[in-house]
């Protein structure tokens, strides 16, 4: 069938694929004058990356996928942020309101319950953000490298942001490392130095700790961020 390569378009893609033991998903939607080549590499990199590696001989199994195209340019853009109670307490479980517009220009108010932890002091960063926007800050920290199996691979896969939704994330400043693909927040300097000179140890820095994390969907591709500063009252 005809498709265009070049020019705005939307490109939705649903999929999996069977490797050994593990599923790698391969949903997400893709926009813009590049849509078509874009959504073709984010199919290609992570098999590639699965031949690849020197991690073993993968099993590829059965690959199933569903193409959606729309030759429209279609977007979701965050307009606002903000949360519902001016002082929280720690402890408390506050009101998120995101205020979005869809290419339909149809403006929509969304809320969500985040609770903040009791333990919770200082300030805490409450931030919205596109998921192709949180992919690019979170590679220059994240390797692929960080796998020591097939399956840990696939797992790091799994874990690329997806375009159709905004990532809510609580998040305080943190000293720490992501070691093998898993954060460990608040490491003593001592630790972190050991990590980085142990052999077979892949390590980053992490300047954050992730206190909590949720989903907004949107019925295109989102675009946006938005940072809310949180002081919790401490008890």
């Amino acid at each position: 069938s005809y498709q265009r390569e070049v020019g705005g378009s939307t490109i939705r893609l649903k999929g999996s694929a069977e490797i050994g033991a593990s599923t790698l998903r391969m949903d997400n939607v893709f926009g813009g004058d590049s849509a078509v080549v874009t959504a073709a590499a984010s199919l290609a990199a992570p098999l590639a990356a699965v031949l690849r590696s020197d991690l073993g001989t993968p099993r590829i199994g059965r690959i199933a996928l569903e193409v959606d195209t729309d030759e429209r340019q279609r977007s979701s853009r965050l307009d606002r942020a903000w949360i519902a109670e001016p002082r929280p307490r720690a402890g408390d479980t506050v009101t998120l309101l995101a205020e979005t517009r869809s290419f339909r220009n149809a403006p929509q108010v969304h809320r969500m319950p985040i609770p903040i932890p009791a333990t919770a002091t200082g300030t805490l960063q409450l931030q919205v953000i596109d998921g192709s926007t949180l992919a690019q800050l979170e590679g220059r920290r994240r390797s692929l490298e960080q796998a020591r199996s097939v399956d840990q691979l696939v797992g790091l896969l799994n874990q690329a942001r997806r375009g159709d939704r905004w990532y809510v994330r609580l998040t305080r400043q943190a000293q720490g490392s992501v070691v093998n693909g898993r954060d460990l927040p608040a490491l003593p300097g001592s630790v972190m130095q050991v990590l980085g000179a142990a052999p077979g140890v892949v390590a980053t820095t992490l300047d954050q700790d992730v206190l909590g994390e949720w989903e907004l969907p949107a019925d295109a591709v989102a675009t946006g961020q938005r940072t809310i500063a949180i002081t919790p009252i401490v008890p």
